[in-house]
């Protein structure tokens, strides 16, 4: 090949149409990568989908505790859900390994507006976890290990 051989001109048409290319090239790589992850996705939520339809919600969310604990580095995953009377809040479903067996599934706390307190008292709180509460202070539980 000659030095100089292909005009100015002539390069940036060749350049130009290599750039066409290659964005072709990733968009169809693009397309690939989709269409199999949208068949993965598509796969899951089948799976989620009979899951849920053969399993109660304790079981549904026994089962995939452990992965969130792990996925989101918990120390504990709980689902509180209103319970009928709207007086109270149900623990429905605990995964805690380091639990001292403190907190039970099924376990229902007053909310707020209702005529039993609606949150521990201090002195309740220090019975149940050892944790003294500073006046005013409300208590945390996100990740501690003292439930």
């Amino acid at each position: 090949m000659q030095p100089d051989a292909f005009s100015e001109k002539e390069v940036r048409f060749f350049s130009l149409i290599s750039d066409f290319v290659a964005l072709a090239l990733d968009d169809r790589i693009a397309r690939a990568q989709l269409d199999s992850e949208r068949t993965k996705l598509s796969l899951i939520l089948d799976l989620n989908n009979s899951v849920v339809a053969n399993l109660k919600l304790r079981d549904v969310l026994q089962s995939i505790s452990p992965s969130i604990r792990k996925v989101m580095r918990l120390d504990l995953v709980s689902l509180v859900l209103p319970d009928k009377d709207g007086q109270h809040t149900r623990l429905h479903a605990l995964d805690f390994p380091d639990s001292k067996g403190l907190v039970q599934q099924d376990e229902l706390t007053p909310v707020d507006g209702s005529v039993a307190p609606s949150r521990p008292t201090d002195e309740r709180m220090r019975r149940r976890t050892g944790i003294e509460l500073a006046s005013g202070s409300r208590p945390t539980f996100g990740g501690a290990s003292h439930c």
